[in-house]
Parts: C-alpha cells; sequence; structure tokens
C-alpha cells in the first residue's frame, strides 16, 4: 500500500521482445490483461513485436476512489484489487469482465461460498447463444476438468449467477469477453482462493478516470469508457475536469 495521503503503488515496467513474440506471448509470460497492453503501447504491431523496440508494462496503478477493503473491480481497466485485512498489502489482477451485452452490474454483495474443481451449469440464456453461434450443443452440466470454462477455483457471490472464476481460456484476460462473471488467471483465482476469507464484500466500479496523489504529484490514469455510457472522447475529457477541481478541493 502507498504512504498514508497517497494513491499510487507499484512502478512502470519495461521489457524487450525476443523472437517476434506477439501481444499476447507478453500478456501470459507477464500475466498482463490484453487491452492494457494495447492501450499503453499504441501504434505497435500486436502480432510481431520488435526487439528494436521496448514494451510499456503498465505495473503502475492509481487505487480506485472509494474505500479500501475487501474485493474492489474497477470494470473499465478490467483490473481486481484486494486489499488484505489487517496488513498493508494490495493485490492487483487483470481480470476479463462482461461484454457489453452481458454487462457486470455496479454495486457490492459478499462472498457466500468458495468452490474447488466446481461444476458448471450453464443457464439456458448461454446454451442457446451457444448454439445461435454455431458452436453446437452445450450440455446442461459441464463437469470439472480441463474442458470447464471456470476453471479450478469459484468464489459465489450473494448476486446469483455472477462469479469469481478461473478459465480454461487464458487469452480472454483483460477484455470483455465475459457474461458478466469475472475472469481470473488460473494461478491468481487460486491465490485468492486460499487468502480471501467467505463474507469479504466484493465491489464493481465503473472509474474510467482515476486522480491520485504521489508524493508531490498528482497523477491521473484514463481508460477508455465502457460502450454502453456512450462517451465521447470531448464528453470523457469534459468528465476528468469536472472530477480534477473536485479532487483538488482537498489539495488547495
Amino acid at each position: 500500500m502507498p504512504s498514508e495521503g497517497e494513491d499510487v503503488v507499484g512502478k512502470l515496467t519495461y521489457v524487450t521482445p525476443v523472437n517476434h513474440e506477439s501481444l499476447v506471448d507478453l500478456t501470459m509470460r507477464y500475466e498482463m490483461g490484453y487491452d492494457e497492453l494495447r492501450w499503453a503501447n499504441p501504434g505497435i504491431n500486436a502480432w510481431m513485436l520488435s526487439d528494436a523496440k521496448p514494451i510499456v508494462l503498465p505495473t503502475q496503478f492509481i487505487l480506485p476512489e472509494g474505500k479500501r477493503s475487501g474485493l474492489v473491480s474497477n470494470i473499465p481497466e478490467m483490473r481486481t484489487y484486494y486489499y488484505l485485512k489487517d496488513s498493508d498489502k494490495v493485490f492487483i489482477y487483470p481480470v476479463g469482465v462482461g461484454r457489453m451485452d452481458w454487462k457486470t452490474p455496479l454495486g457490492s454483495w459478499s462472498i457466500t461460498r468458495k468452490q474447488e474443481n466446481p461444476n458448471w451449469y450453464p443457464p439456458e440464456s448461454i446454451r442457446r447463444e451457444h448454439k445461435e453461434m454455431g458452436r453446437g450443443t452445450l450440455p446442461s452440466v459441464v463437469p470439472a476438468g480441463p474442458e470447464n470454462p471456470l476453471g479450478t477455483r469459484v468464489l459465489r457471490l450473494a448476486l446469483p449467477s455472477y462469479l469469481l472464476h478461473g478459465t480454461n481460456e487464458q487469452t480472454g484476460i483483460g477484455m470483455r469477453v465475459t457474461h458478466g462473471c469475472m475472469r481470473f488467471y488460473p494461478q491468481h483465482i487460486e491465490q485468492l482462493y486460499d487468502i480471501v476469507p467467505t463474507n469479504t464484500m466484493v465491489t464493481f466500479l465503473n472509474q474510467p478516470v482515476k486522480y491520485g496523489i504521489a508524493e508531490n504529484d498528482i497523477l491521473i490514469e484514463v481508460h477508455p469508457p465502457l460502450e454502453e455510457d456512450n462517451l465521447s472522447t470531448a464528453a470523457l475529457k469534459e468528465k476528468a475536469h469536472a472530477q480534477l477541481a473536485e479532487y483538488l478541493k482537498a489539495y488547495p
């Protein structure tokens, strides 16, 4: 965690691709989200990176505004923060979030149950979509194992049908690809499973613009807003300026 009165953790990292790696290769190697790497490195060829041009890993973060406890997921940046109780540690994970047509809901709910190697019972709406997309018939029960989209661990919420879970398809981490659930790398959800107790509160936020203090600087972190918010670049800039005016009231 940052020093008292500050909001920024971590530091930027620079890496050199090897053997014409792709951006997907780097996301897997460094456990990052795909879109966040793309945003941090505009203009690159995502499919054939050059070893002559270092890649920025955006591993410096402004903590989201609000209470710093439990699990906090900021949907536009596709990251989840876990504030370890009675500790100065915060764990930060890239996550896959709900698509525009299957939104991740905003609000707070408690973790009611933890499951290891769960079966998946896809709802009828997902089974119908699966068939309409020409992907065949999805069974009513997908047993635990390598074909299970939930992976090896699940944290269930008081909000039915929405889960924090692993995956058998890691390339979707850091993108809007889920049916509303929060999707983690297998190693990350297994770590969370071990350290997060039941009844922990989970909060889903929508903060495309974040401000934070780091030593004597005010920093801004901006992510593309959710499509359904219909914010143009000009509107996003206006929102950022309005937030800054409010933020500066505490720092005259």
